[in-house]
């Protein structure tokens, strides 16, 4: 599986690496461990139809200024993408931070683009408390969906989405 990191910082996680460094303080000096790195944004990838297998676009999309072009490319370049994001109550003010979402709000602007998603929200660290709520949380139905909105207002919960079988 050939994977496309969007957005790697100085962590990148895919066969191929982008990122536009404009938030790296102008250190360059992590770039030759960065494997197959190209600078690039999102929303102007230089690949081929469908060469990817996933794009992985992690705490990024919020940045860009046309966020629904990066999801045009990520469906041209790609097969499946996998999308994580803040949760909108989370969303302080932040200048890069240019788009926020709820998670119904992001699966309806998915929908644009994708005929399959799956979406959820937690968080991105399997031993915060809130992730250790959410597995509480999970196993009492009833009171599943308040709690949830409940304390993604509190806590740091980003939203995760599964997205394939691209329309574009």
């Amino acid at each position: 599986m050939l994977i496309l990191d969007v957005g790697c910082g100085t962590k990148p996680k895919g066969h191929v690496n982008i990122d536009t460094m404009q938030e790296w303080d102008n250190d360059s000096s992590n770039l030759k461990k960065i494997r197959n790195f190209v600078i690039a944004d999102g929303m102007h990838l230089p690949f081929k139809k469908k060469v990817f297998d996933l794009v992985s676009c992690i705490m990024t999309l919020e940045h860009f200024i046309d966020p629904a072009a990066a999801i045009r490319d990520f469906t041209y370049v790609a097969h499946r993408a996998y999308l994580v994001v803040p949760n909108n109550p989370i969303v302080k003010d932040s200048p890069t931070h240019l788009y926020s979402w709820s998670q119904t709000s992001f699966h309806n602007f998915l929908k644009l683009f994708y005929d399959t998603i799956s979406i959820t929200t937690g968080t991105l660290n399997i031993q915060s408390i809130d992730h250790i709520f959410m597995k509480i949380i999970n196993k009492i139905p009833l009171f599943r969906i308040p709690l949830t909105r409940f304390i993604s207002k509190f806590l740091a919960m980003n939203i995760y989405a599964m997205c394939s079988d691209p329309r574009i």
